[in-house]
């Protein structure tokens, strides 16, 4: 009995996987795939009890995925690095990414036409930078 929910914990685990890291990077996938056989070693140590836990919850979150999919569509494929998207981080000159329709946003009481200043209201202006702190000894 502990042999045959040994196999279908591993099948439930893979099955989890497969489904959760459909995005994800190759080798974490590569890794997620394998760590299933791995624990068949400590496994049998385990109650059974644990194991049908497990199950459960394996299958519950494949179909909670498939769910979330369904409803909410297929996930994003990653392009390439955050930088590299417009609109994910900063770009490789360390400079802020441009806004999405190429305007400069300006803080508030800056001046500028009324347009300007309604698009200021309505996103409030950053935080100032904070200052590095230098170590007691300088180059």
């Amino acid at each position: 009995m502990l042999v045959f929910l040994i196999v279908v914990y591993v099948g439930s685990q893979l099955g989890s996987t497969l489904v959760a890291t459909a995005t994800a990077d190759a080798n974490q996938r590569r890794l997620m795939l394998i760590l299933p056989f791995v624990f068949i070693v400590f496994l049998y140590r385990f109650p059974a009890g644990l194991l049908v836990y497990w199950i459960t919850t394996n299958l519950w979150t494949v179909g909670q995925q498939l769910v979330i999919r369904r409803y909410m569509g297929a996930p994003p494929t990653p392009t390439g690095k955050a930088g590299d998207e417009p609109g994910k981080g900063p770009s490789r000159d360390g400079k802020p990414p441009p806004s999405p329709r190429g305007q400069t946003q300006r803080r508030a009481g800056a001046g500028g036409s009324r347009r300007a200043r309604g698009r200021a209201a309505r996103h409030p202006p950053r935080p100032p930078r904070k200052k590095k702190k230098r170590s007691g000894r300088r180059r």
